[in-house]
């Protein structure tokens, strides 16, 4: 029995040699481990999260900012208001016929809510707000609309009417004045003062008068003016003829006064004395000033 024993310790101890254990140690069941691959996605998809570029939000701060920078950056600049009036009016006169807003806008490239220019443009005395809305011309000259009528106020004029107070009367005056002159109707002389034309009435007998034979152009044309002021002032002189003195060639003398001489002041010494004060002379006067 003892060798029985002894061999199956033996055993025993070969075996735990092998395998490298402890007999007296309990074997410890382990607990199955979890799959990896769930940890390994959710790792990744995290990483993947991190790596992408998450939008900031703005504070409060930066978005102030943000608005004074937009204020402070400079805005184009607007039409000054009287040359969006002058352009509409323009517009109107252009086409002398009624227009909306929505019209001249779109000729003008104006803003049709501009409230303050259509509003003026009611109230100018160069434009007629009718009764639909839309805006007319008006001219200086409301009752010349034709040639016949432009005759007439020519002539009620024989002092001469400006061309700019006319120019505008209608759409076809210029062509209705250059027939009225080739007619012989009327004629017009630049006013240099006026720096604008002048249109004169050509009075009924001198639009009877023959024009000049071939001999008086001729002799016109043979006399040969001087284009130099002093030699024409010379031939002038010589024909006993006074030229006319021109407007700003003359200067006045300039009258050069002596300076005046300052008056000396004489310093007259005044007699003072205590009249005025009688009462220190009623009572008893000192014999001696101590």
């Amino acid at each position: 029995m003892q060798f029985n024993l002894l061999s199956e310790l033996k055993k025993l101890k070969n075996r735990t040699t092998q395998s490298g254990k402890d007999p007296s140690e309990k074997e410890t069941k382990k607990k199955p481990s979890k799959p990896r691959a769930k940890s390994a996605k959710s790792a990744a998809a995290k990483s993947s999260q991190e790596a992408k570029p998450q939008p900031k939000k703005k504070s409060t701060a930066a978005k102030e900012s943000a608005k004074s920078n937009d204020s402070s950056r400079p805005k184009k600049p607007q039409t000054p208001f009287k040359k969006r009036l002058k352009d509409a009016i323009t517009a109107l006169l252009d086409v002398r016929v009624p227009m909306s807003i929505d019209e001249i806008c779109a000729k003008t490239k104006f803003d049709p809510d501009d409230k303050e220019l259509w509003l003026a443009l009611g109230k100018s005395p160069r434009t007629e707000l009718l009764p639909d809305g839309r805006y007319l011309y008006k001219s200086q000259l409301t009752n010349v609309r034709e040639k016949g009528e432009l005759l007439t106020h020519v002539r009620k004029n024989p002092r001469g009417t400006v061309w700019m107070d006319i120019r505008d009367a209608y759409q076809d005056v210029e062509r209705d004045l250059k027939s009225l002159v080739d007619q012989r109707q009327v004629f017009v002389l630049h006013n240099p003062d006026m720096e604008d034309d002048v249109v004169y009435p050509n009075s009924p007998t001198r639009e009877k008068i023959a024009p000049a034979s071939g001999e008086v152009v001729d002799l016109w044309q043979e006399i040969q003016v001087p284009h130099e002021p002093s030699e024409l002032e010379d031939a002038l002189r010589k024909a006993k003829i006074e030229p006319s003195r021109k407007r700003g060639l003359e200067k006045r003398a300039v009258i050069m006064k002596a300076p005046k001489k300052a008056k000396k002041k004489d310093f007259r010494y005044r007699k003072v004395t205590n009249t005025h004060m009688p009462e220190l002379f009623n009572s008893q006067q000192p014999d001696q000033i101590d």
